[in-house]
């Protein structure tokens, strides 16, 4: 949550999403299901705050972590409001941004069918200052995780053959070689 903030603000780089999830790892113990989310009911709403880019690769990358994404109420209208935890608020339910509602609900989908999401183990792969990423295993299936936070097109090397998910750009082109698009996001094996 607080990497996704620091990003978008120029503050960190894709190397801050490893960092998180390597401290997470070591600071809990093993089979400890981290929750994992972009907004709670004391932050500004996640779409206003990092921009529409950002806040769907921040819902990649809790849907692709170990552990549990969790989604806040609302995250999927255009202009949600301000939840408070303890005060009723007003939310027009049938104003739905459908980009971010197609976004949850096919990660959603995706995770659910996937066990390299729900119970593969977390790797550190190498990030650069503009891509991140990590891997996932389970049984002998191992997919890579890969986020492109710059505004260019990045290429990202790694021993892989096939695009598994992604953005609808951003895929393997040849010998190893990824490409993402700009705010783009793929998984490959």
């Amino acid at each position: 949550y607080h990497a996704f903030r620091a990003i978008s603000k120029g503050e960190a780089d894709a190397t801050a999403i490893g960092a998180v999830l390597a401290k997470e790892k070591q600071d809990y113990p093993e089979g400890t299901r981290v929750l994992h989310f972009t907004e709670d009911h004391s932050t500004q709403r996640a779409v206003r705050d990092l921009g529409v880019d950002d806040y769907h690769l921040a819902l990649f990358i809790i849907f692709t972590s170990p552990g549990i994404p969790m989604i806040f109420n609302g995250e999927e209208l255009i202009d949600p409001p301000m939840m408070n935890l303890y005060n009723k608020t007003d939310v027009n339910w049938y104003r739905i941004h459908w980009p971010t509602y197609n976004h949850i609900s096919q990660l959603a989908r995706f995770r659910k069918s996937s066990p390299v999401l729900t119970r593969g183990d977390l790797r550190q792969i190498a990030d650069t200052k503009a891509v991140g990423g990590f891997s996932r295993r389970f049984r002998n299936e191992t997919w890579y995780i890969l986020f492109n936070y710059s505004d260019t097109e990045q290429i990202y090397q790694c021993d892989v053959r096939t695009t598994v998910f992604s953005d609808g750009s951003s895929e393997v082109i040849r010998n190893g070689r990824v490409r993402l698009k700009p705010k783009g996001y793929c998984i490959v094996k």
